[in-house]
């Protein structure tokens, strides 16, 4: 699996630490206004990521898969 990650400069993405997110409390804050949830290997990667923008989430990552190939 591939670990780059590609961000739109106007995609609105905020990083949480895993160990915030080992708190159910400020796991349901940060993700109150989000939609979908993503981490790796239950390391330090967690983004929140708004309904809004999966297309911009959808192209890019097709992007990578085209370039990839």
């Amino acid at each position: 699996m591939n670990n780059r990650v590609i961000k739109d400069p106007t995609f609105p993405m905020r990083h949480a630490q895993v160990t915030e997110l080992k708190n159910t409390a400020k796991i349901a804050e940060l993700a109150k206004d989000a939609d979908v949830l993503i981490t790796r290997n239950g390391e330090t990667i967690a983004y929140l990521v708004n309904p809004e923008h999966y297309e911009v989430l959808i192209s890019a990552w097709n992007e990578l898969r085209v370039k990839e190939s």
